[in-house]
């Protein structure tokens, strides 16, 4: 499909090794001028309008000595009033205008990019943009936007009136104010579909490379692990772990929990190479299936009969009834247990609509403890899908002790 605008998108510059654009464009500027944004702009117009026909019927009763006499005072105020709405108004169209006119997009083999002045402002992967829909520009046929996220306005309604149109674009997330909108939208669909393909066959890589049973098939797949897995190696107690290329990878430090909420601290997300001091790692593929590990310098605590207890999970976790559990395990020496639980529960403290979404997966706890320290991993998946089932217990496969 050819770009929209293409020849002065400076998309080339900001491609990383082996990655190829799809398609890329920028706002039509003239859509974005002539859209009806609802809220403040026309009513700052109108409201000016009106001030204006009022002094014009002020100074022309005065002029024929009609009605009521005005003080020039009330009428020059009254000016000054119409003029600041006028203002208004106007730097609102010009704030948004200069906004818009530095954006640029593009989709490439790897990833969905929002550019700002040829710099990459913002990318995204496939699980962020597969709920992508079309939303028509108001007052502009034929022009629409490709949206795939919304924010919460939190000060929108009576009270507090429209937000500013630049306010209005901000809150959502996608391509803007494009003509071929529905081309673009099933190029989009179409990479969505093949980077699903993708992700899978990398697990599946990724699966092998780690479950073989023997030294030579191991050395037969060397080559498939290099290139299909990351090791990650915390610096603060020294395990390691391999999570496949395609996951998103995040970490942070956490501290012991204390009160009786075990309230969390220092609980901020970043990637390892932000903050290399880290105690829990979280990997997540695009499905939304993802492991998570915590280790803490710590006596046992935990017994398979208190991770068991459904009453307990179910309040915070939203979690139902243990579908499978293992007693006995051992992970490269470190020995411990695991709990399988069906999410979606209803004496949940979660809003519904949490809890529906929560129905479709499945929840598998470790605990493990090698005499110092503990070892809390968290698996979720889709229930419909053992295959991320087998990829989250290649990846926990993975886990060595210093």
């Amino acid at each position: 499909m050819k770009s929209q605008n293409s020849t002065d998108i400076p998309v080339n510059l900001v491609l990383e090794e082996d990655e190829e654009i799809i398609w890329s464009g920028r706002p039509d500027m003239q859509a974005v001028v002539n859209t009806a944004y609802p809220g403040s702009r026309r009513r700052n117009k109108y409201v000016a309008l009106a001030l204006v026909c009022w002094i014009v019927y002020a100074l022309w009763n005065q002029t024929q000595g009609q009605g009521l006499a005005y003080d020039w005072r009330l009428l020059v105020l009254t000016g000054i009033t119409a003029l600041g709405f006028f203002y208004s108004a106007i730097h609102a169209k010009n704030e948004l205008m200069q906004w818009m006119e530095h954006l640029s997009y593009a989709i490439t083999n790897q990833r969905v990019i929002i550019l700002r002045d040829g710099t990459v402002e913002n990318e995204y992967s496939q699980s962020e943009v597969m709920q992508a829909s079309l939303i028509p520009r108001k007052g502009v046929p034929g022009f629409s936007d490709v949206i795939w996220a919304k924010k919460v306005n939190k000060t929108y309604g009576r009270r507090h009136g429209f937000p500013t149109p630049l306010k209005q674009e901000k809150l959502l997330t996608g391509f803007k104010a494009l003509a071929d909108s529905e081309g673009v939208m099933q190029v989009l669909d179409d990479w969505v579909t093949e980077q699903k393909k993708s992700t899978h066959l990398e697990d599946a890589a990724f699966v092998n490379a780690k479950m073989m049973g023997s030294e030579k098939d191991k050395g037969a797949n060397e080559e498939t692990k290099s290139t299909s897995s990351e090791k990650l190696v915390s610096p603060v107690y020294g395990f390691s772990v391999e999570f496949p290329s395609s996951w998103k990878i995040t970490s942070r430090y956490r501290k012991l929990a204390f009160g009786k909420w075990g309230i969390e601290r220092e609980a901020v997300w970043s990637t390892p190479a932000e903050k290399p001091k880290w105690n829990v790692i979280r990997g997540q593929n695009e499905s939304r299936t993802y492991v998570e590990m915590q280790v803490q310098k710590v006596a046992p605590f935990n017994t398979l009969e208190s991770i068991m207890d459904t009453s307990k999970a179910a309040s915070f976790l939203g979690t139902g009834e243990v579908i499978d559990h293992d007693p006995s395990i051992i992970i490269n020496g470190i020995p411990g247990f695991y709990v399988t639980r069906k999410c979606g529960n209803p004496d949940s403290i979660l809003p519904s609509q949490i809890q529906e979404k929560l129905a479709y997966w499945h929840m598998r706890q470790y605990i493990l403890h090698d005499g110092t320290y503990q070892y809390f991993i968290e698996a979720m998946w889709p229930a419909e899908k053992p295959e991320q089932r087998k990829t989250c217990e290649a990846i926990i496969a993975t886990l060595y002790a210093s």
